[in-house]
């Protein structure tokens, strides 16, 4: 069959009539010449254009090739998709036309069912909107084709079908060929021949081509016939799967050869907004797909799209085998476009030719690595806007088509490259063809994904990098900042990128300072804001500001500080931060960082170094903590901190000097529980200001404390645990100058602790080295074996006599006074702080404190004299001992 739409006009059939006295009723109405009529044989040149054309013998050759040349340049496919269901594009003349012209037999299984049940809905659906352009039951159709319904005669499979076939697969792949011919036969008024597949299309390719085969055979067999191809129904195999395949080689076969395709799979690929194309996402029949690409069909998009719209007034309900009715109201639709394209409609409404205006406001977003989502202002016509087209161009390159048919003012593009810029247009289209001028521009760059390094040099750099690592959650970022100062004025953005690092250069971290103007003044609060789970910051100084040097927000897991330092703060210098029911932040490391304050107190007392709250299994090692000390009116907060509903924190190997409370666990009644205290040593020779406990438990059951060294000045206990929900607690082998004290009925089981110690017993109380400076009876191999303790402060091993020496240090010999650590890594994020801070009212009291009860016992050293010191500025020492701490953790970890 050969088809002329339009190119036959009026004003050819005015030529023909003026050269050929033709004959004929209306030239303009044609749309189908069989080629076998344009053969002659006679003077009379016996053309099908509606009437006959009596010429002259000299002019019947070139009227047959003009014919001819016509009929070549206007055969075209008729392919019917998802952009063919606008049912308010089809004008209601090609309707009628079809109506009237049309007479149609389909064969069909329960999944083909959805076509004629969705046009019997159909016909309820549209007769409820009496002021449209189409009248009541204009789309009622039956099996004879009577009271002016469209002729369609159903046939079911199942319960009789066409002839002896059930569909194109049943009873096999080539009855329903031979049932056809015979049909026809026995009923020469049709003109229209539809099959549906139920599942078979999921066959080979010879096997899909032995379809094609026999669909051109009857065509060419039955010119008067027109007869309709299909694609079988998804069954959520996607885009690689054998359906997909199959049904593209029946569409490429359709395209190249100008056949008539009712592309069933695709239609039901889209939800009317057509943004997104489900069969690339395993969409089945029944509409369901998987929405995160983890083999699970988890949504569907058809009873989504239904609950977001309105029933009767943008959907209607109706029967669908297998499916939703969204579903079978799609396939309606396309059913009506495909009967107004066989009744002789372009496709095109008639009439207009006034373009819609272009859309504006187009704005995009990178919703992922991979996609965009844009948005735009609907357009205006004087009839009505079809849907709208999509263009997309990748870099600099020119812009492609990428979709058309999008009816929403909303597109979501699929399947991009990770960290791309993409530059998008949009046009609109209406009924008649006509397209509006593009949109303007807008520009997108997707997510990036995978590691992504950022070498940043100034603070805007810096803020720039954060930016970014936020708005990429499918990156891993590393943020490694050129040696230098960064003066902040306001603070950066808070941080939630995920898993970054935070780093400087060089791993020297007083090469990198990022600081605000000052504790008191300016508009920064907090240095690093960190949301973001594992989260590394390392090799870098943060100091000056407001509130705190880092904030971690509530319920922020596996962050790591590591070889930084913080200093002069207003607040506490590192914040964990919670709500009364925000999840705990877990798995915190602190390692080999310096936390102080250069002058000799705080500038008030509502600071410390560690603060955490609900916190769980955190580590805080090989850390030095400096001056932590209120200048007046009230105790300061701890060196380390960790208290409501914290748990199994282990803090250890650490130098606390001339801070006001060394470490805490609980604060009153807000508890800590579990968690070991061990290796740390603590000395506090200031004689005026506030100073309090070494190591404190308050509410903190079944928590350790061991081989601790503790040297104070003037507050009487040395360690503290209090309350009466403070029980299970193990404190042994401490050495101290002061009492190991219970208080407010708490209970604990105390041995071979040493609360006598002398000043002249430690290498240098005054900058906190407490290192034994020679062997001690009753502390050296005076101890009690601990399970699985087995190092000291210097990660020496433990016994390295007949038992465990008692204290933080195991005396090898007067040489033995190495310590501490140094390393790097990075992780970081800022911005303002928030949250609940620990108040300075439970500190411990002065000279109140009851001593341990009968389960305590110390063991006595020589008294030797020596006074308890003053303060002082700490030398060399404590940096030269966090770097002999880090090699031999490294030499411990080797071994």
């Amino acid at each position: 069959m050969w088809c002329i739409h339009s190119l036959l006009t009026a004003k050819f059939a005015t030529f023909l009539g003026a050269c050929c006295r033709v004959e004929v009723g209306s030239l303009s109405q044609l749309n189908i010449i069989p080629i076998p009529s344009y053969v002659m044989k006679t003077q009379t040149c016996s053309i099908l254009l509606g009437g006959q054309i009596r010429a002259h013998a000299w002019l019947r050759y070139t009227l047959v090739a003009l014919a001819l040349v016509i009929a070549v340049h206007a055969q075209q496919p008729i392919i019917v998709d998802h952009t063919c269901t606008n049912i308010r594009a089809i004008p209601s003349a090609a309707i009628t036309q079809a109506k009237s012209s049309l007479h149609i037999a389909y064969g069909h299984t329960s999944h083909g069912s959805q076509l004629t049940d969705g046009m019997s809905g159909l016909v309820t659906f549209m007769n409820r909107f009496p002021n449209d352009a189409f009248a009541d039951n204009l789309f009622a159709f039956n099996g004879s084709g009577s009271n002016g319904a469209l002729h369609l005669a159903d046939y079911y499979g199942n319960f009789g079908g066409l002839g002896t076939a059930n569909d194109l697969g049943a009873p096999d792949r080539t009855t329903w060929a031979a049932a056809t011919r015979t049909y026809l036969t026995a009923h020469p008024e049709i003109n229209v021949i539809i099959w549906s597949w139920c599942g078979q299309v999921d066959g080979t390719q010879a096997d899909i081509q032995q379809y094609l085969t026999l669909m051109s055979t009857l065509e060419t067999d039955f010119p008067n016939v027109k007869f309709v191809y299909m694609t079988g129904h998804l069954v959520g195999t996607g885009a690689t799967g054998n359906v997909n395949v199959r049904n593209e080689q029946i569409r490429t076969y359709c395209r190249t050869n100008n056949k008539i395709l009712f592309d069933f799979a695709d239609i039901e690929s889209f939800d009317p907004d057509g943004t997104t194309n489900y069969m690339n996402l395993m969409a089945s029949d029944a509409c369901d797909y998987d929405s995160d690409a983890n083999g699970s069909l988890d949504r569907n998009w058809a009873t989504a799209w239904q609950a977001s719209h309105t029933e009767n007034v943008d959907w209607y309900s109706c029967s669908s085998a297998h499916s939703q009715a969204l579903n079978a109201n799609r396939k309606a639709y396309a059913a009506w476009y495909l009967w107004a394209r066989l009744g002789g409609w372009s496709g095109s409404a008639s009439g207009d030719t006034t373009a819609p205006t272009a859309p504006t406001g187009l704005a995009g977003t990178a919703s992922s690595a991979t996609a965009v989502a844009l948005t735009w202002t609907a357009s205006t016509d004087v009839v009505g806007v079809t849907g709208y087209r999509v263009y997309r161009a990748t870099g600099t390159g020119s812009s492609t088509q990428i979709a058309t048919g999008v009816t929403a003012t909303s597109y979501s593009d699929t399947g991009l490259a990770a960290g791309t810029a993409y530059t998008y247009a949009v046009a609109a289209y209406d009924a008649a063809g006509n397209v509006s001028a593009r949109s303007s521009s807008a520009s997108v760059t997707t997510q990036f994904s995978g590691p992504v390094t950022r070498n940043v040099a100034n603070l805007t750099e810096l803020t720039s990098a954060f930016t970014l690592a936020n708005a990429n959650p499918a990156a891993t970022f590393t943020i490694i900042l050129a040696d230098g100062t960064y003066n902040l004025t306001a603070d950066l953005p808070q941080f939630t990128a995920a898993n970054a690092v935070i780093r400087g250069t060089a791993g020297h971290r007083d090469a990198v300072i990022i600081q605000g103007p000052g504790m008191t003044t300016g508009a920064v609060t907090s240095i690093f804001n960190i949301a973001g789970d594992g989260v590394t910051v390392s090799d870098l100084t943060l100091r000056r500001c407001r509130n705190h040097g880092i904030q971690l927000q509530p319920d922020t897991d596996n962050f790591t500080l590591r070889n930084a330092r913080i200093q002069n703060c207003y607040e506490q210098l590192l914040k964990i931060a919670a709500t009364t029911t925000s999840a705990t932040s877990a798995n915190g490391l602190v390692e080999d960082c310096i936390f102080e304050f250069t002058e000799a107190a705080a500038p008030n007392y509502y600071t410390g170094g560690v603060d955490g709250h609900r916190c769980e299994n955190w580590v805080v090692r090989g850390c030095i903590f400096r001056n932590i000390a209120s200048p007046s009116g009230s105790v300061a907060e701890h060196a380390v901190h960790f208290w409501n509903a914290s748990t199994g924190t282990l803090v250890e190997e650490n130098f606390i000097l001339n801070c006001d409370r060394g470490i805490g666990f609980g604060l009153g009644s807000s508890a800590h529980s579990g968690g070991i205290i061990r290796n740390n040593m603590i000395a506090n020779l200031r004689t005026t200001g506030f100073a309090d406990v070494g190591i404190a438990l308050e509410t903190s059951p079944s928590t350790q404390v061991y081989n601790n060294t503790i040297y104070l000045a003037t507050y009487a206990n040395a360690i503290e645990y209090r309350f009466a929900a403070t029980t299970g607690v193990s404190i042994r082998n401490n050495l101290a100058n002061k009492l190991v004290a219970a208080r407010d009925s708490a209970t604990a089981t105390l041995a071979t602790n040493v609360t006598d110690a002398q000043a002249n017993w430690f290498v240098d109380t005054a900058n906190c080295d407490l290192h034994l400076a020679a062997t001690r009876s009753g502390v050296v191999d005076a101890g009690t074996s601990i399970a699985g303790f087995t190092t000291d402060i210097d990660s020496d091993l433990r016994p390295n006599g007949s038992a465990y020496d008692i204290g933080a240090d195991e005396y090898l010999g007067s040489s033995s006074s190495s310590s501490s650590s140094t390393s790097s890594s990075s992780s970081s994020s800022s911005s303002s702080s928030s949250s609940s801070s620990s108040s300075s009212s439970s500190s411990s009291s002065s000279s109140s404190s009851s001593s341990s009860s009968s389960s305590s016992s110390s063991s006595g050293g020589s008294n030797s004299g020596g006074s308890s010191g003053g303060g002082g500025a700490p030398g060399d020492f404590l940096i030269g001992a966090l770097v002999a701490l880090g090699l031999a953790r490294l030499f411990r970890e080797r071994r």
